[in-house]
């Protein structure tokens, strides 16, 4: 199951319609979870004179949402999708706990990357799951436009390929998608980089802009893509980890252009 967190803003809705092509492929149903409070009560169109909470009503608006986002998308399908909605002013928490008790496979949500020092300190619904690492996640930036995956971009280290070679076939094989490895360096020392090509010859290696992180170099690696995501795989951080050393992939997803498969590494 694909679970698809949506809060009726445009970030929730480019993740949902990319949640809509990837179920299409894998042929995984979707449910789509609303968490809404006082908070959100206040982000809902006036027009819909909301004041006390009414299950049946929202449902009825994300079923509408959801066919006609269905429609538009031409799928090859008719999707299956169920809708979950509750009251919590935990958000990461109840997504969490939604996901889990359903076993899902994936979470996919938008995100509109950093935005000022709580962003980046704290980090967004979106990077706060990723970093709990609990569940696979695609985070969708904002200025993603949704469509069909054909590539899976794989950053890892060269060493860790193989540790990592047959979850990426997995995924691959479900989101009908072929896989690109990359790597880079700083320092071009050739014999390394010889080694590595006659040790992984798919593995695509990069010289690395030195006066950028690895995340930016990232990031300005795969911004010209238009129908690939960049998968990387996280591990579980705590409160202080975050505060104190933002992880690669917590960076990324802050900066990233286009989907960002964050895949959680069992210990």
């Amino acid at each position: 199951m694909i679970l698809v967190p949506y809060d009726f803003s445009p970030k929730s809705t480019l993740a949902l319609k990319q949640a809509l092509y990837i179920a299409d492929l894998s042929g995984m149903p979707i449910e789509i979870i609303h968490i809404t409070n006082k908070a959100a009560m206040l982000e809902y169109p006036p027009k819909w004179n909301y004041k006390n909470f009414d299950r049946q009503y929202l449902e009825g608006k994300l079923r509408q949402i959801v066919i006609q986002m269905m429609n538009k998308a031409l799928l090859r399908y008719q999707l299956s999708f169920s809708i979950y909605i509750t009251e919590s002013v935990l958000i990461s928490g109840s997504i969490i706990k939604r996901a889990l008790s359903k076993k899902a496979k994936l979470i996919v949500m938008g995100t509109h990357g950093f935005s000022g020092i709580k962003e980046v300190l704290m980090g967004s619904n979106t990077s706060s799951i990723i970093n709990q690492a609990f569940l696979p996640v695609l985070a969708v930036p904002s200025v993603w436009k949704p469509r069909p995956l054909k590539k899976l971009i794989v950053a890892v280290e060269t060493e860790k390929m193989k540790t990592y070679k047959k979850q990426t076939e997995a995924w691959a094989s479900l989101m009908k998608c072929k896989v690109d490895w990359v790597g880079f360096y700083y320092l071009p020392d050739k014999q390394i980089i010889q080694r590595s090509q006659e040790k992984h010859p798919e593995l695509k290696l990069l010289q690395a802009n030195v006066v950028n992180s690895l995340a930016e170099n990232l990031v300005d690696y795969t911004a010209k893509q238009k129908e690939a995501a960049l998968m990387m795989f996280v591990h579980q951080r705590n409160f202080f980890q975050k505060i104190f050393n933002a992880s690669i992939t917590e960076k990324v997803s802050g900066l990233i252009r286009i989907p960002l498969l964050a895949i959680p590494i069992k210990k």
